[in-house]
């Protein structure tokens, strides 16, 4: 399906991919990197995240979420002990919202990316 995007796609000089929970996995980033599409992805709570406290122990990303009406940023992070996918990670812990949000880009992350509504993800009204 993925390569029937890009041949409707293939005139536009930026394309970003905006997944959700259920689409977050390697082959996916693979593809992404491969064929040079921008993208973000929601990462589920159970994901392991490696590269953000002690080197060569992996995180759950429930473990990382910072306190309510917060945001914190990780670059070159690894993710998937069997991949070890390297990328950037967004936390935020949104109040009022049943899940907290885990952010994977290519891209490194700014608080200015999410409150300009870069991804859309995040519900900007909940961060004045």
């Amino acid at each position: 399906m993925l390569d029937r995007a890009k041949g409707y796609l293939q005139g536009f000089e930026n394309v970003m991919l905006l997944a959700d929970r259920g689409f977050a996995n390697q082959q996916l980033i693979q593809w992404l990197r491969k064929n040079t599409w921008h993208w973000c992805l929601r990462l589920p709570c159970d994901t392991l995240i490696y590269g953000v406290r002690r080197r060569g122990f992996g995180y759950e990303v429930r473990e990382l979420y910072p306190p309510k009406r917060q945001a914190c940023f990780y670059r070159n992070v690894q993710v998937w002990q069997e991949a070890r996918i390297t990328a950037h990670l967004a936390l935020a812990s949104v109040p009022g919202v049943k899940d907290n949000w885990a952010i994977l880009s290519h891209e490194p992350p700014t608080l200015g990316h999410l409150l300009a509504g870069r991804t859309s993800f995040f519900p900007r009204k909940n961060f004045s």
